[in-house]
């Protein structure tokens, strides 16, 4: 495959993925009737709770173990989640659920260190049975707290979009520069073709070659520019799919479009010249 071909595989494959994520945030807000504000505060909440959570925890600090019951919860849904991707190996999937044990392990000790400060109404329910919940409530929290993983999916939505735009934004410069390497070319070999057109209608061939061989030559210059040509048409075309608005359309047209004008007939010449 083609280096243009490939990179017009990954833009559109980004454009369909950032359309679907794009897609997926909007049923959520419409699902829980929230709006892009309400999205925005679950995001910075998911922040602040990251930027709360100690480094270091101790088994008698009831706040310090309320963070790592938290992250450890939402560690282990996640790693289910993940666990079988299809792209993932047995030996991945091992290594997986060897971390899900191990992070159960973490939990269950620091259930156990938190449920030793505190009375039995503010107690901390098994791991098994926090980890059965979809959501699960902290005694900490009231019933209308949305729950800390419902957040952090959101999180990861609009983080992942963020992403998916920056890489968009880095694949649109991609582009232009294929774009401006190809008129380059495109330009240097139309200046070779003419003079090499030059030298047959004098007659002039370079040393040790023949007439019939120097116009093989331009015949097959004349392809090499037909096919980058074709190329350039190609980024274009799904160029102008990605910016919509022309005014921001950032790559250098004209320089690309009088190459590709000042040979319109590149057939007819590669046809005729076998008649010259």
């Amino acid at each position: 495959m083609k280096i243009h071909q490939k990179t017009l595989l990954i833009q559109q494959m980004t454009l369909q993925r950032t359309a679907e994520v794009a897609g997926e945030i909007e049923m959520t807000k419409s699902h829980l009737n929230k709006t892009s504000e309400d999205l925005q505060q679950w995001v910075t909440d998911v922040q602040l709770w990251a930027a709360s959570t100690p480094s270091t925890i101790s088994s008698h600090d009831p706040q310090g173990l309320q963070r790592l019951m938290e992250g450890l919860v939402l560690k282990i849904h996640q790693k289910k989640m993940e666990l079988y991707r299809e792209t993932d190996s047995n030996k991945d999937r091992r290594r997986k659920r060897s971390t899900i044990a191990k992070e159960k392990s973490e939990l269950e000790e620091a259930i156990t260190s938190y449920n030793a400060l505190v009375s039995n109404a503010e107690a901390v329910d098994p791991a098994d049975t926090l980890l059965a919940q979809d959501f699960s409530i902290w005694p900490w929290e009231t019933e209308s707290t949305v729950p800390l993983r419902q957040k952090k999916i959101v999180f990861d939505k609009i983080m992942l979009l963020s992403r998916l735009k920056e890489e968009k934004t880095i694949l649109i410069k991609e582009m232009k520069q294929h774009w401006q390497f190809l008129a380059g070319v495109s330009k240097t070999l139309g200046d070779d073709i003419k003079l090499v057109r030059g030298d047959l209608k004098e007659g002039i061939c370079p040393t040790n070659m023949s007439v019939e061989a120097y116009e093989g030559l331009c015949c097959i210059m004349l392809t090499r520019l037909s096919d980058l040509q074709h190329q350039m048409s190609e980024v274009k075309s799904k160029y102008r799919q990605i910016v919509v608005d022309p005014s921001v359309l950032s790559i250098d047209e004209e320089d690309g479009e009088a190459v590709c004008e000042e040979f319109p007939y590149l057939h007819d010449d590669i046809d005729s010249s076998d008649e010259d």
